[in-house]
């Protein structure tokens, strides 16, 4: 059958196709089966209420610790290379993460919006 054949080069349909899938990549789906993604979720996880919780406070510290371990290679790192923003950016973490251990050992809450993000080491260039 040669209807069968047009089908494929209907100027009609290829236009209908081509609406449908600039709908598509406007975000607004002709689909009802596909959920619109949604934005990652930057939200902490149970730890939003450290008083509520017996011994999150040692697992705050260590988590500062970690973070700190993390800043001080990542702040070698950027120093043996050269790289002067990310040092002074990494610096300034650090001195933050200094100032929130000291809180927490002393007892005082803190905001976790206040940790700094992790940051990634870096390689160290040294041979």
């Amino acid at each position: 059958s040669d209807d069968d054949d047009d089908v494929e080069n209907d100027p009609s349909l290829l236009a209908e196709l081509e609406e449908f899938i600039a709908c598509d990549n406007t975000g607004r789906s002709h689909d009802q089966h596909l959920p619109a993604p949604s934005p990652p979720s930057r939200t902490r996880s149970p730890k939003q209420s450290p008083q509520s919780q017996p011994g999150v406070g040692t697992g705050l510290i260590s988590e500062l610790h970690e973070r700190r371990d993390m800043y001080s290679t990542a702040l070698n790192n950027s120093k043996s290379a050269n790289d002067g923003m990310k040092t002074r950016r990494l610096d300034r973490g650090l001195k933050t993460l200094d100032e929130l251990i000291k809180q927490v050992r002393s007892g005082k809450q803190i905001d976790e919006t206040d940790i700094p993000p992790p940051v990634g080491v870096g390689v160290s260039h040294t041979t």
